[in-house]
């Protein structure tokens, strides 16, 4: 029967293990990149994160797997997503970004683009120009974040 094994996601986001019930001689407790804690299940409700899809006779395509920004069960924003906004938060104040409505219209923009809503249009063209008018170090450190942090089809609406 097809169903969601279970992953296994660090606190940073790097993807420990996409089949944690399949294969459960890959699972780890911390990352071994970064030694932050690994998590299995969603902070907010418990509910696990979904790993790979597998289908009727087994298989399984680990490629195809895309890190989850959101719970599927209670819809709240996993750590690894909240983490990696508040660095292009960050990287935005360093660049001199200091008015708080432009902060906070950037981090709306990011959970836009993050949550693929109607709005992620406007919010990739505003964030855009913001990005492009920073100095060329911060502009590419945030571009790095932002191809972490986004899926493919959002990436689409920058020059990456």
């Amino acid at each position: 029967m097809a169903h969601f094994d279970n992953a296994l996601i660090c606190k940073n986001g790097h993807i420990i293990n996409t089949v944690a019930r399949l294969s459960p001689e890959k699972n780890l407790k911390f990352c071994t990149i970064c030694g932050e804690k690994v998590l299995d299940k969603c902070e907010t409700c418990g509910e696990n994160i979904l790993g790979s899809h597998i289908d009727d006779n087994g298989n399984y395509f680990p490629r195809k797997y895309v890190r989850p920004n959101c719970c599927h069960n209670c819809g709240d924003t996993h750590i690894w997503t909240i983490r990696n906004i508040e660095a292009v938060l960050d990287l935005l104040k360093k660049a001199g970004v200091s008015n708080p409505v432009a902060i906070n219209k950037a981090e709306s923009n990011l959970v836009e683009l993050v949550r693929e809503t109607p709005q992620m249009h406007l919010a990739a063209m505003e964030l855009s120009n913001t990005i492009n008018s920073l100095d060329f170090s911060i502009k590419d450190k945030i571009k790095k974040i932002l191809k972490i942090l986004l899926n493919p089809s959002v990436l689409k609406y920058f020059k990456l």
